[in-house]
């Protein structure tokens, strides 16, 4: 279930990670991040990260959903048990 609840989320993203908390069978929503390593990475050298940002194909640009508003979805999805 929270593998199918992720690719709900993560569809209108090119690159996201989705976290849960699964406590006494219940799946607690915990964040999206957008980047590898929650930005800690450290270590790869320019010619990896370079092969790495060639191969990523960004199909779309600017506002994902710009019908939208971020607020009115944030707070909600993050407090409500799922």
């Amino acid at each position: 279930r929270a593998l199918a609840l992720s690719k709900t989320l993560a569809s209108d993203f090119d690159y996201v990670r989705v976290d849960w908390y699964i406590h006494d069978q219940h799946i607690y929503f915990g964040e999206l991040t957008f980047t590898p390593g929650a930005g800690m990475v450290t270590g790869l050298d320019r010619g990896l990260d370079k092969m790495m940002g060639e191969m990523w194909i960004q199909e779309r640009r600017g506002t994902q959903r710009p019908d939208v508003d971020v607020q009115d979805v944030a707070i909600p999805v993050m407090l409500k048990k799922i």
